[in-house]
């Protein structure tokens, strides 16, 4: 599924960078190699944790529940944290909206698969719930070409964003996020593979055809910020589609061949 154990230090590092680029200055102040100031006890890596239906804003709620491990307000698998959305907002009437557009884990995602120059690329204004409009990762260069070759994406062969990359991503940023200082399949209450495996259900599993598309629409939305292109990076020249012009004149010079020329 994920190499669960070797999360990279480097992405635990950067974690910290972005936070402070996109929401500023944290209480107590993150430091890139330690985790010790993170997690829930964190009043900005807490927030991107806490749950979507959890009102976060409301002292007492964050001090005397959230925070203690009530019963009523445990931290698991089975809620969607606040880092997983655009604007870093869960909206309670709607909480689809903006699910899985989240600037800080498109950050983490170029990071990780792409290179840490177009993750600073990515701020959290151009990225609120209702903007769709973001420009698209920019057009290489040839005179980058050599650095593209090095990108993890590149020597890999990825063509295109997949819910178990989204997922794989969404796990190492959690991590990231929290107080932990070594992988644990369940930190506490959370089990990281079973927040792995609910959100590959979300892209994978549909209930019908309605949830299909929006599922579509957001890889493609994915893959544009990416790839620059909603249908990931182009393929090599030598796959050429059955319906093409150059695969239909192909085939008329074979048809022509065996009926010997005629």
């Amino acid at each position: 599924m994920y190499s669960c154990a070797k999360f990279s230090r480097n992405t635990v590092h950067r974690i910290a960078y972005f936070n402070s680029v996109l929401f500023g200055p944290s209480q107590p102040p993150l430091k890139p190699t330690s985790k010790d100031e993170r997690g829930l006890e964190n009043d900005n890596t807490g927030r991107h944790l806490c749950p979507g239906e959890y009102k976060w804003d409301d002292a007492e709620i964050r001090a005397l529940t959230i925070r203690k491990g009530h019963a009523d307000f445990l931290v698991t698998a089975q809620s969607w944290p606040v880092f997983l959305y655009a604007g870093h907002k869960c909206n309670e009437a709607d909480m689809e909206e903006g699910l899985f557009k989240s600037a800080l884990l498109l950050k983490a995602y170029k990071y990780i698969f792409t290179s840490p120059t177009s993750a600073n690329n990515v701020s959290v204004d151009v990225m609120e719930a209702g903007n769709d409009n973001m420009p698209p990762a920019p057009k290489r260069s040839n005179k980058n070409l050599a650095v593209t070759r090095s990108h993890v994406a590149s020597l890999i062969g990825l063509r295109k964003v997949t819910p178990r990359l989204i997922a794989y991503v969404s796990v190492q940023l959690r991590f990231a996020l929290s107080s932990a200082n070594a992988w644990r399949v369940v930190d506490i209450d959370f089990n990281h593979e079973e927040f792995y495996t609910v959100i590959v259900d979300y892209f994978e599993i549909t209930p019908g055809p309605v949830a299909a598309a929006d599922v579509a629409n957001l890889l493609a939305w994915w893959n544009r910020k990416v790839f620059g292109r909603t249908s990931g990076a182009p393929q090599p020249a030598q796959q050429y589609r059955t319906s093409s012009s150059v695969s239909t004149v192909a085939a008329q010079h074979r048809a022509r061949e065996t009926d010997g020329g005629f």
